[in-house]
């Protein structure tokens, strides 16, 4: 969030993108971080995590395999209407 960072491709320290003011003393809806006054939190209620797994009697039988292929999934929702993809 607010705060110094580094970029990989430069190998330069990047400098905060955010005023970080606190004079409205906002704070998160657990009220244990302070937020910047310009910041808006958006809470994430629900998350799912799949996963899946694959046994293999023999190194042959992994390189022949679809172990190469990666999926990939993604969902919206707001205002009441979700998709997912």
């Amino acid at each position: 969030m607010v705060g110094l960072g580094w970029n990989d491709l430069t190998n330069e320290y990047t400098l905060p993108i955010f005023k970080e003011t606190y004079f409205k003393c906002l704070t998160d809806y657990n009220n244990q971080f302070l937020i910047p006054d310009n910041i808006f939190l958006i809470p994430v209620k629900h998350t799912t995590l799949d996963r899946t797994s694959s046994t293999f009697d023999s190194y042959d039988k992994f390189m022949s395999s679809d172990s190469n292929k990666i999926t990939v999934t993604g969902s919206i929702s707001g205002q009441g209407k979700s998709a997912s993809a």
